[in-house]
């Protein structure tokens, strides 16, 4: 699970209408409140092959993967996060292209709701500043004819070799991701999946690929209970900065790597997503995103925040957050200031 549980129910109805080929399921319930994990129940009781591992406690998306990849008996596994759409035909793709070129992870086409590309391809990139001085370490996750905000509709994706996945989604072998450090718990919750694509290629010699006929959606859209497991967890400086001191160790120092920035860009997300609990009654709502309120195109993570973001924050959800979530404001304000304080090492 990524940002929240209000989408969980509209991620799991689509994957199994838009999936043909025989699956099993682990969903791992991160703490979810009680009208999501009801639900999960429920589903649980209703489809076989789909197993609810439920963590009653605040633990990283990193540290629910490890447990529930124990659990998995498949030769794949595809790591999926519960704001996610696939697209018909997403898996069937993803374990074509591992028959044709025995790569042991495959991604998919990454794009927010409404088709504008998010993900086409990671490379790790070393420039010197200048020509002089040591390579800083880019990390470009488009291909040329297929850049990041033009739309997949109208893009000329092609199947390329990558460094490193997204955390979205990715099918990779069972056994590699088991294999020592790949799956490392202390990542918590930045660049998971980039920090376990890259140990799969540079330490074991694994070959990665990007298939541009797998197409997977991001679904950004949150509620009010989603706020704690954001401030309690995945929006947590001390694990976000830890995460960011591991990836560096691993792929090397610079703009691709480089937490201060990195910190802006997680608020930015942040800001993302409190802005659309202020739409309708999100905020206040006990249920979960229905199938028929999925719109057909959302403001996705890439494009600038609308210039009033802060002040709507500030202004319409905090003393909103406030009346029903006190312990939350404080945390949340880390993230409004321009530039948000990356934690020391300790």
């Amino acid at each position: 699970m990524r940002h929240g549980h209000a989408t969980a129910a509209a991620t799991l109805e689509t994957l199994y209408a838009n999936t043909v080929v025989r699956f099993g399921l682990i969903y791992a319930d991160i703490a979810s409140p009680p009208p999501v994990a009801s639900y999960l129940r429920d589903f649980a009781a209703t489809h076989t092959g789909f197993t609810h591992l439920r963590f009653d406690d605040l633990v990283s998306r990193q540290t629910a993967r490890r447990r529930a990849l124990e659990l998995v008996t498949s030769p794949f596994v595809v790591l999926l996060d519960n704001n996610m759409l696939c697209a018909p035909g997403w898996l069937e793709n993803l374990l074509q292209a591992r028959a044709e070129t025995g790569a042991s992870l495959v991604s998919p086409i990454i794009v927010s709701q409404g088709g504008r590309i998010h993900f086409s391809g990671g490379k790790v990139v070393r420039k010197r500043r200048y020509f002089v001085g040591p390579h800083r370490v880019l990390r470009p996750q488009d291909q040329a004819g297929a850049p990041v905000l033009s739309y997949v509709s109208e893009a000329q994706p092609r199947r390329v070799e990558i460094d490193f996945a997204e955390s979205h989604c990715c099918l990779v072998a069972t056994e590699d991701l088991r294999l020592p450090g790949v799956l490392e718990e202390q990542t918590c919750n930045a660049h998971t999946t980039c920090y376990a694509s890259y140990r799969l290629k540079h330490s074991y010699g694994k070959r990665l690929i990007l298939e541009p006929s797998a197409v997977a959606s991001i679904l950004p859209i949150g509620f009010g209970y989603d706020l704690a497991w954001i401030c309690g967890c995945y929006m947590r400086p001390d694990l976000l900065a830890r995460s960011y001191r591991l990836v560096a160790s691993l792929i090397g120092v610079g703009p691709g790597t480089d937490a201060r920035s990195g910190f802006e860009w997680h608020a930015k997300h942040l800001k993302y997503l409190l802005l659309t609990m202020l739409e309708g009654t999100r905020f206040d709502r006990q249920d979960l995103l229905a199938l028929d309120e999925i719109p057909v195109s959302v403001r996705g993570y890439d494009l600038p925040l609308p210039p009033e973001a802060d002040g709507r924050i500030r202004d319409l959800l905090l003393p909103r957050v406030a009346g029903r979530f006190p312990d939350f404001v404080e945390p949340l304000m880390y993230w409004l200031g321009p530039n948000p304080p990356v934690p020391s090492a300790g």
